[in-house]
């Protein structure tokens, strides 16, 4: 019984310590607590509009409405949860122009406190999308066809 009882309390301590570390870590963002706001995406993700990337809001960007930090919350959460192949190109701002809605290819991201891969990104989806909008869906398009 105390093997049981040290491997218990063993992994109590480890947990403990991983949510410590965690909380030291770059800080929690829920879109859900800022969906109130009724902001535009490109009000964070200020490359959306300039660039392939939409990028991460920086410091300046969250004093806006937040004057007061403390140390874990100046590091923000910067961990990509939707990739593409490397033969895949994608330009976040080509898809703005166009008018395409984020919640199409990034689920509703509104309704959750933290960012999951709601709609992962296939080719299908992404074909299914440009055949709907009338965009083309010629292979070099999105697709570096020399290799």
């Amino acid at each position: 019984m105390t093997g049981i009882r040290s491997l218990a309390v063993l992994t109590l301590l480890l947990a403990a310590v991983c949510t410590m570390h965690a909380a030291e870590g770059a800080a929690r963002f829920s879109h859900k607590t800022h969906a109130p706001l009724k902001m535009p995406c490109a009000k964070c993700h200020t490359g959306v509009s300039k660039a392939a990337a939409a990028g991460y809001p920086g410091e300046a960007e969250c004093k806006v409405c937040h004057t007061a930090f403390t140390a874990a919350q100046t590091k923000f959460p910067t961990k990509r949860v939707y990739r593409l192949p490397d033969f895949v190109f994608f330009s976040h701002k080509v898809h703005l122009d166009a008018r395409a809605e984020c919640a199409r290819c990034h689920g509703d991201v509104n309704a959750s406190a933290a960012v999951t891969l709601a709609v992962p990104p296939t080719m299908k989806m992404c074909v299914d999308c440009h055949r709907e909008t009338k965009a083309s869906i010629e292979c070099f398009v999105c697709h570096e066809i020399s290799q």
